[in-house]
């Protein structure tokens, strides 16, 4: 994974150990990354088993696809019975299903979710640490640790918070973590706790330890809020491109390292919009090392300002992570798989990029590159 030591099964592990009812609160929080939009938390008791419900919203809201959610927390592999229990629950009032488990899918159980005439998607629970480790959801240190203050905080609000008597989940109730409302407004965790302490944001729930962590907030303010804060995301693959293209000119640097990752990975990149962190990393450290044999200025200040050479890999890929790539990553132009260790582009983005905007963004970039170092002298 991304220079970390945390694996999918300490992180499947640790989920775990979670109790049911923090595990519940849990599976709120994991909706979020899932894509799902206007989704409803439900009571498996009042709703034939559908733990949640949202829309798959594609094309502008053109295509809604309504999608029923079950997320279990399993030991044991789930079989076949439990997929036809969930078509029963589909039937006749959702078009897709998705089954989220800890654990894995028979071969039976396979079978039976892709041969039935609603679709239904198994997530396992190695996919679920994937997707965690990807978001850094429940992990801290660029996935290094576990985030151990996040899950305490979900521990504790299934102490602060009465069993409720209703079937459904009032929207007072459905609760979403700081975590998850960053990755929905599309900044990282550190902002939008700067937000709730200067009182841009009011949480709707603040544990008692005071934590960023113990912060709560409505999933139905999520769009609200988007729109409050100007973090409404792109609707559709035109609005992606755009979106991506205004950031990539926009030329307020503190440190190169924006353009300079950028100009590797468009070089780098393969006919899928995809390259090797590995490969990025070395470019990147290559760029800088250019620049000392030439005896010109590195950099300002930060670990590239004396030999890049001497710098370690692993140091060069944490750098490249936290600084150029994250602020990407978060607004949902890239992605760091910890599965593969490749960046990719956003499809989305990727599919929609012309000749001639590879040639913008390669002028953009040596043009901000230019500009810094001249402004350094």
């Amino acid at each position: 994974m991304i220079g970390g030591t945390a694996s999918r099964e300490t992180v499947r592990g640790r989920l775990l150990e979670l109790s049911p009812r923090a595990f519940e609160y849990f599976a709120g929080d994991l909706l979020v990354f899932l894509g799902l939009q206007q989704v409803t938390v439900t009571r498996a008791s009042g709703d034939g088993g559908i733990d949640a419900v949202g829309e798959h919203i594609l094309e502008d809201g053109l295509v809604r696809v309504v999608s029923g959610v079950q997320v279990k927390r399993h030991r044991h592999t789930v079989g076949r019975p439990e997929i036809d229990r969930l078509i029963g629950s589909l039937t006749g009032r959702y078009q897709h299903g998705i089954f989220i488990t800890t654990a894995d899918f028979s071969l039976q159980a396979r079978a039976r979710a892709s041969e039935t005439a609603l679709r239904i998607d198994p997530v396992t629970g190695e996919q679920v640490a994937a997707l965690m480790l990807r978001h850094r959801l429940g992990v801290i240190d660029d996935g290094q640790r576990i985030d151990e203050p996040y899950f305490a905080a979900l521990e504790a609000r299934v102490s602060h918070t009465p069993v409720p008597a209703l079937p459904a989940a009032a929207p007072v109730d459905d609760l979403i973590s700081l975590t998850a409302l960053s990755y929905a407004l599309r900044v990282d965790r550190g902002t939008v706790h700067d937000w709730v302490a200067r009182g841009r944001i009011v949480p709707d729930r603040q544990d008692p330890d005071g934590a960023r962590s113990a912060f709560w907030f409505r999933r139905s303010r999520i769009e609200a809020l988007q729109r409050h804060l100007g973090r409404v995301p792109p609707r559709d693959a035109a609005e992606w491109r755009t979106a991506f293209l205004d950031v990539v000119r926009t030329a307020r640097l503190t440190r190169s390292y924006k353009p300079v990752m950028l100009r590797a990975l468009l070089r780098l990149a393969d006919a899928q919009g995809s390259a090797s962190l590995d490969a990025l990393a070395l470019a990147f450290r290559e760029f800088y090392e250019q620049r000392r044999r030439a005896g010109l200025r590195v950099e300002r200040d930060g670990l590239l300002t004396g030999d890049p050479a001497r710098i370690g890999h692993a140091a060069v890929r944490n750098l490249l992570v936290r600084h150029p790539l994250e602020r990407f990553v978060l607004a949902g132009f890239l992605t760091v798989d910890p599965a593969d260790d490749m960046v990719r582009i956003a499809p989305a983005i990727w599919q929609t990029l012309r000749h001639v905007d590879m040639l913008a963004i390669a002028g953009w970039c040596d043009q901000q590159i230019e500009a810094y170092f001249r402004r350094l002298g």
